[in-house]
This record gives structure tokens, C-alpha cells and sequence, in this order.
């Protein structure tokens, strides 16, 4: 084996692991490895931080205080009060949205999508649908409760196609995506300047 071959070797299989090691937090890893279950919509917070209880005991989306947030289901969750905190923790099954948060007319169709949690909601039978945005709610509307119990049969189905995504700090995760990018850009010029000359 000539030594050109065996310094490529030393570069891709030694290097460049140190400086992605070197530059990439392990912690910026660990987000893109975690499974997503509950729906953030980007953010750190399932429901984009909207107090799921505000919409049993207000009637309306309330944003949540991140003075009341609470971890349940490995995900956190906002509140707008220690009272709304409290009555999740006791009963979180009762306030927690159908679907992992996700759109219900999309599970209903059998995929995942975001939702608009501020004016695409509705509670049926006790339960706290959220929708894409107020047109796809009218359109889930209008096809219940058919749409309810096939997203009802779609979901096992719909949660395990999610796979291993985000888990809704997307902010570290672009850092870490752009990191890897940067690493990409510095192997090629260093691949072009060790190599390129002797081959």
C-alpha cells in the first residue's frame, strides 16, 4: 500500500471524526436523535407553548408563562397559571390535544402536519382537536365524525412514520446542520490541498 493511500486513509478515518467531535456539541446530537412523539411546531414547547387547559377553562388559546412550565411525557409544556399546571399534572390525559398534538385532518388522511393552535381547535366529546389552519378545520368539520375515527385509526401508523426527527429545538439543530455543513466545505479544500497536487 503506497503512502498516498495510506494518508487518505489516516485523513478520513481519523480526522476528520476528531473535528466533527471537536466542533459539533453533543448535545446538538442528541436533538436530532430523539424520536419525536408530541408535536412543538419548531419550538421548545409541545403546542407552541399554548396552555392546552385554557381551552377546557377559557374557552380560547391562551399562550402559555414559561413561570408554569412542566415536563410530562418527556416534553415540556406551558400554562398560564400554577392552577392550569396543576390540573394538567393531576389528569394530563384529559388536557393533552388528540394526535400528539399534530394536525388532525392530516392523521385522518394517514401523515403528519403542524398546526395553528391559536384559531384551529375545537373539543369534542371532551377531547381537544387542532388543525393546519381555520380552512382545514372547516374541512375536518364538515367530515365528522368520520375524520375523528379514522385519524383515531391512523394515528399508531401516523406516529411511527414520524421517525427520528426533530425534537422541536430547531434552533440548535440548524447550528448543528450548519456546523456540519462548515466541516463538509473545510475536508474538501483540505482533501484538494494533501491530495489533489500528488494524484
Amino acid at each position: 500500500m503506497n503512502n498516498l493511500i495510506i494518508m487518505k486513509r489516516i485523513f478520513f478515518f481519523l480526522i476528520i471524526p476528531i473535528v466533527i467531535s471537536t466542533s459539533v456539541p453533543s448535545d446538538s446530537l442528541a436533538i436530532t436523535q430523539k424520536k419525536t412523539k408530541w408535536n412543538t411546531n419548531g419550538s421548545a414547547f409541545v403546542n407552541d407553548g399554548y396552555d392546552v387547559v385554557s381551552y377546557f377553562k377559557n374557552n380560547k388559546a391562551v399562550k402559555g408563562d414559561k413561570s408554569f412550565t412542566v415536563e410530562w411525557d418527556e416534553h415540556m409544556w406551558l400554562f398560564a397559571s400554577k392552577l392550569h399546571a396543576d390540573l394538567f399534572m393531576n389528569n394530563p390525559v384529559k388536557y393533552a390535544p388528540q394526535f400528539g398534538s399534530y394536525c388532525s385532518w392530516a392523521v385522518s388522511h394517514g401523515y403528519s402536519a403542524s398546526v395553528s393552535p391559536e384559531d384551529s381547535w375545537e373539543i369534542i366529546d371532551n377531547k381537544l382537536y387542532l388543525n393546519f389552519s381555520p380552512s382545514v378545520h372547516r374541512s375536518w368539520q364538515a367530515d365528522n365524525p368520520a375524520a375523528i375515527e379514522r385519524g383515531h385509526e391512523n394515528w399508531p401508523s401516523v406516529k411511527e412514520d414520524l421517525g427520528w426527527g426533530l425534537s422541536g429545538n430547531f434552533e440548535q439543530s440548524a447550528k448543528f446542520l450548519t456546523e456540519i455543513e462548515a466541516v463538509e466545505k473545510a475536508r474538501n479544500w483540505l482533501e484538494g490541498i494533501l491530495f489533489k497536487k500528488k494524484e
